[in-house]
């Protein structure tokens, strides 16, 4: 057993790096690919193998001979890019992992109060606070490089709320407006058949609107972290105030003379 510390990874611009051997001592090293130049003792020359993915094999002395071959990389120009799947990211999300595209074996490091594991660069949202961050992904050695990414972590928000205050209205009632409790950046957004007379307010037109329901009102909070608040509404038909007397007349001797058929009681 051996590797190259720390990471089996090296710019060309490197001192040549020495084998840490894990095993056995007293065996040699060679060279396994085309190309790459190692000494007898592991010392890997870097700038006479040059760029690329280069293996070296390290055989041990004795009757029970055993051998090990590990790969190592030769970068000409190291990169720290890496990025995560989004820049915004809620406290009850999935926590994030980031995607090196650059040179491996870097360290994380971000601003005071995102938790951040340095060598993964993977976040805890839950115990990290909410703001905005300074994200770091930087490379040590002669291929000291460093690159930076915004992070932005938002609170979780479900105290928005509309209300309508009533159920019911008729269609030639005053056209209601909602009472909006908690943020109130963002848009409403009207159901099937429902008819605004201000989108911006989320005021309903009664006249227009169908008799019918319920009439489901969204409003869409700006914030991606807030869950969006729903109400619903009903317009009811018109009463139907139809009455009738059995006779078209009757005489003054009548003192009183009620309506034969009342379609909807309860009116005077």
């Amino acid at each position: 057993a051996f590797n190259y510390p720390p990471f089996n990874s090296f710019c060309i611009s490197d001192p040549d790096p020495w084998p840490l051997i894990g095993g056995t001592g007293g065996g040699t090293f060679s060279a396994v690919t085309q190309g790459t130049v190692v000494d007898s003792d592991g010392r890997l020359r870097l700038q006479q193998s040059g760029p690329g993915q280069h293996t070296v094999r390290y055989v041990t002395p004795g009757p029970c001979t055993n051998s090990l071959d590990v790969q190592v990389w030769i970068i000409s120009a190291a990169s720290a890019s890496f990025s995560y799947p989004a820049s915004v990211f809620c406290k009850s999300d999935t926590n994030p992992w980031p995607v090196i595209q650059g040179t491996p074996g870097g360290l994380f490091t971000a601003d005071s109060g995102l938790v951040i594991h340095p060598d993964s660069g993977w976040i805890d949202l839950g115990l990290s606070q909410s703001d905005t961050f300074n994200v770091t992904y930087s490379l040590t050695g002669n291929c000291n490089v460093s690159f930076s990414q915004t992070v932005i972590i938002l609170e979780t928000d479900s105290s928005t709320a509309i209300d309508y205050v009533q159920e019911r209205y008729c269609p030639n009632g005053i056209n209601p407006r909602p009472v909006l409790i908690g943020d109130s950046v963002g848009r409403f957004i009207a159901g099937a058949g429902l008819i605004f007379a201000n989108t911006d307010s989320g005021i309903v037109d009664l006249s227009l609107t169908p008799p019918g329901g319920p009439y489901t009102v969204l409003f869409d909070v700006a914030n991606p972290c807030a869950v969006d608040a729903v109400d619903s509404v009903w317009v009811q038909n018109f009463d139907n105030a139809f009455f009738s007397f059995s006779e078209p007349s009757y005489c003054q001797t009548r003192h009183w003379v009620r309506p034969d058929s009342v379609v909807l009681p309860g009116g005077t």
